[in-house]
């Protein structure tokens, strides 16, 4: 170890007795090891040495998502101190080296906390408030901080110093602290993984400031015990070996290669999903065991080929540094080879995809989707009056095979007969033509932008841009022995059975192809809604309901979210001509938490996120584009910092069925609309007119609403990846009864609509509301309630102010929000009680001899 704190050592029980301090391990590489622990007894030596080591220069803003990963992950990083008593290993050279594996972090003094993709302006919120928590930490932007292929969103890191604590204790902490953090800011994540005590974490660019703040270490002991905290659950630890082996037959002909990882592969094992499947799971591409997620965390899943389809299925769950689309099992086989240096997984893998079909007689294509049709279903419940739009349709995509070669066994001897030899030319030439009409019945092309759309997707998923798509896709086939080589890919372009549309659209009801009678073009359609598995079971629904009470405590209200949602859902094609607005002053009232729940349910796809200030600037319109939601983040002002009025753009986004939309990296679209507007304000800051008919707006949690924990939140979160929660919630909504819900217009009764046009009223209105936010106490003789008044009009700049009609607003204004007149029994003077909870406390002072000239002194009172 670097000594520059030697008191930092490792001994039993949950707090260690020992000097706080900073302890870390340096390193680079996504495969490299950690280096030897180094202590700073300051935090600001710590920054220091984070900006010494943060050897990176900027990317280009406008790098790409792939090249960003690629170059992040040849970057600097940190870790807590790995213990050099369970940390050293040996590679296959035989060189001793640390690593980083679980168990190498025995002992840790500070916490780490990885902010992403957090709304504009959180980094400085954040920055302002940490001098005043008084404790020992860091903070720096992370490589991603506005990187467009970040969505230009905010990125930090916060290392926070603690007395020296068993790993696990820390873990614990971080998680409850995390969850904490979470419930503060609406939008942005933090990442789970950095609770684990070997999570590495990337240094900053070369040049950008680390800044640090001098304080005390958090005891996280005290707090574990304190708020009675458990250690971290930790991932499925799979079967016994001896399970494992009797497992090993489901992967068929790929049993070999899956019994090889699980001999060799360091922390490989086979594992039980909840749904039942079996996976064979490795840490992938990190040297160090998977993160504890429901999902294994970082690393890799491999499925037994299932149904007709006779691949093994590869997951790589690290979607940053190992994105889908570029990183498959050909991928992950290459990084076993070199680790172990051996070609023996290649070989194995090899010789399963040559057993996995036998002889193709007859290959095939399989063009039918396998659908869950609505004729499938039960019948929905009954709609809202004068609904004439389609039921939404469910489809999964269909399945296409691609025809096998024959073996090379099958080839005949040279002393073949020449029938022979012509019959094996003949079956080969029919598997050509079968890979021909493959490519003519999976893929369509499109003109404009020169895209392909894969039919077996689902058709919300992205086209690939031709170039992309001739080399994802490689097969090619020969002429002869002597020609070059030809891609199916480009034959297939020039074939005239190429299927051909001029663009994309988006059309719920509408088949995959279908012919734009508007605009006069055939187009592929886009519009998907994944099919759910009906059912008649509520209990995954409690904390659901839960939930939407919480945000909406009126009951009334409430229901009439559940008929917005359920419309939303079932009537994908109606366009609700009205805005849901939620208006709460609470932090962390969930309504973020309801927003994910909304993407779980219709697809994260179909839900488009802005802010009033986006709306307002009317740049870019990507949350509407191809949308059946629209939220409105938290937000009470436009781009100007004045009020929102419900005019202009803000029309267009709520009720308008088509508009030509301009895209921040797609070019422009004159596109049909159907995204129902959903908006979370924390304050009446609406402008809106007393004949309104685009706002519905509701009252959501109270400013003091209670934390219920993170238990409750917990289970609220797992909620938005939860298939049987999907299932349920999809079946209760298919089932519920909107014959009363109307719409066409909102409800006009609501309380919150009544507080929207008080605060959109005419000055004496405008003048009352500031009147009742500045009285001088929370109980006012009523007989001083004109003084008042005549005073804050004597001041106001407005001299044409009607001092009766601001008397009158007063007194609407005080009844709507249940102020009280109170009379003693024994005082002939009527209050008016601002605060009902003070009710009693006055009387109890005019009991004890207060006089109506003390009351009335005592109302002037500032």
């Amino acid at each position: 170890m670097t000594t520059a704190n030697t008191d930092t050592k490792p001994v039993t029980g949950l707090s260690q007795p020992a000097t706080p301090a900073f302890t870390v391990s340096f390193g680079a590489g996504k495969f490299g090891y950690p280096g030897d622990p180094v202590a700073f007894n300051d935090v600001n030596d710590l920054a220091d040495a984070i900006e010494a080591n943060a050897r990176v220069m900027r990317f280009p803003m406008n790098i790409s998502a792939e090249e960003y990963a690629r170059k992040k992950e040849r970057g600097p990083w940190l870790m807590r101190a790995i213990d050099e008593e369970h940390a050293l290993a040996t590679d296959e050279n035989g060189t001793e080296h640390w690593h980083r594996r679980k168990g190498s972090v025995t002992v840790c003094n500070f916490l780490m906390f990885d902010a992403d993709k957090m709304p504009k302006g959180t980094y400085a919120r954040v920055k302002k408030a940490l001098p005043l928590t008084s404790r020992a930490m860091l903070m720096y932007k992370s490589t991603g901080y506005g990187m467009e292929c970040k969505g230009e969103l905010e990125a930090f890191r916060i290392l926070i110093q603690c007395k020296p604590v068993a790993a696990d204790i820390a873990e614990a902490v971080t998680a409850w602290m995390r969850d904490n953090l979470a419930r503060q800011f609406d939008g942005g994540e933090w990442d789970a993984s950095c609770d684990q005590p070997t999570r590495i974490v990337y240094l900053p660019f070369m040049g950008e400031p680390v800044d640090a703040y001098d304080g005390d270490p958090l005891d996280c002991a005290a707090l574990f015990t304190e708020h009675g905290l458990t250690l971290v659950k930790k991932g499925r630890d799979g079967m016994t070996r001896e399970e494992q082996d009797a497992a090993l037959p489901a992967f068929g002909v790929f049993a070999e290669f899956a019994a090889w990882c699980l001999d060799t592969v360091n922390d490989a094992k086979i594992v039980k999903k909840p749904d039942g499947r079996v996976a064979l799971q490795m840490p992938g591409q990190q040297p160090e065991k998977y993160s504890d997620g429901e999902d294994g965390g970082d690393g890799w899943n491999i499925y037994p080929p299932s149904g007709t389809y006779e691949m093994a299925v590869f997951h790589s769950l690290h979607t940053v540094n190992e994105p889908s689309e570029t990183f498959g099992i050909q991928d992950a086989i290459g990084v076993l080879a070199k680790r172990y240096d051996t070609k023996e997984p290649a070989k194995l893998y090899a010789a399963a995809l040559k057993k996995r079909v036998s002889k193709p007689k007859t290959p095939s294509v399989n063009h039918t989707p396998v659908s869950a049709a609505n004729s499938d279903m039960t019948t929905p419940g009954p709609a809202p009056a004068g609904v004439t739009a389609p039921l939404v349709e469910f489809t999964f995509p269909p399945s296409f095979d691609w025809p096998e070669d024959l073996d090379d066994a099958d080839a005949p001897a040279e002393d073949a007969s020449e029938a022979e030899q012509a019959a094996y030319a003949k079956a080969r030439e029919q598997v050509r033509i079968q890979r021909h009409q493959h490519y003519a019945a999976r893929y369509i092309y499109i003109a404009r932008g020169k895209e392909v759309i894969d039919r077996s997707l689902s058709p919300n998923v992205p086209p690939l841009k031709w170039d992309e798509f001739k080399t994802d896709r490689l097969p090619e086939y020969w002429i002869d022995a002597k020609s070059k080589p030809h891609l199916y890919s480009e034959s297939w372009l020039r074939s005239k059975n190429r299927e051909s549309v001029h663009e994309t659209g988006f059309l719920p009801g509408a088949p995959r192809v279908y012919f734009d009678r508007e605009d006069g073009v055939q187009k592929v359609n886009t519009f998907y809604i994944a099919p759910f598995v009906q059912t008649t079971a509520e209990d995954r629904l409690k904390d659901f309901f839960w939930l939407v009470e919480r945000t909406h405590p009126d009951a009334k209200e409430a229901g009439l979210f559940y008929d917005w949602l359920a419309v939303t859902f079932r009537y994908p094609s109606l366009k609700i001509p009205f805005a849901h607005v939620n208006i709460s002053p609470a932090y962390g009232s969930g309504r973020g938490r309801l927003i994910k729940i909304m993407s779980w349910l219709l697809g994260e796809r179909n839900v488009g996120i802005t802010t009033p200030a986006d709306i307002s600037e009317d740049r870019y319109h990507d949350y509407m584009f191809r949308r059946l939601v629209t939220v409105v983040e938290e937000g009470d002002e436009d781009a100007n910092g004045k009020r929102i009025k419900i005019a202009g753009v803000w029309n267009d986004v709520i009720t308008s069925e088509r508009r030509m939309l301009n895209l921040k990296y797609g070019g422009k679209y004159d596109e049909h609309l159907y995204n129902n507007v959903f908006m979370a304000l924390n304050d009446y800051s609406l402008s809106i007119s007393n004949g309104d008919r685009r706002i519905q707006a509701t009252t959501g949690a109270a400013a003091d609403v209670a934390d219920p924990g993170p238990v409750v939140w917990g289970r609220v979160d797992s909620l938005a990846r939860d298939h049987d929660f999907r299932n349920q919630l999809a079946s209760w909504l298919w089932r519920r009864d909107l014959s009363d819900f109307d719409f066409r217009a909102p409800d006009k009764t609501l309380p919150a609509r009544e507080r929207l046009l008080m605060n959109s009223g005419t000055f004496e209105e405008q003048l009352a509301r500031e009147i009742l936010e500045s009285l001088p106490c929370a109980v006012v003789p009523a007989a001083y309630i004109g003084e008042i008044v005549a005073k804050f009009c004597a001041r106001s700049e407005n001299k044409d102010l009607n001092q009766l009609a601001v008397k009158r607003a007063v007194n609407k204004i005080a009844a709507l929000e249940k102020v009280v007149d109170y009379s003693p029994e024994h005082k002939a003077i009527k209050c008016r009680v601002f605060d009902p909870k003070l009710k009693r406390g006055f009387a109890d002072v005019l009991r004890s001899g207060f006089n109506e000239i003390e009351i009335a002194r005592l109302s002037r009172k500032k």
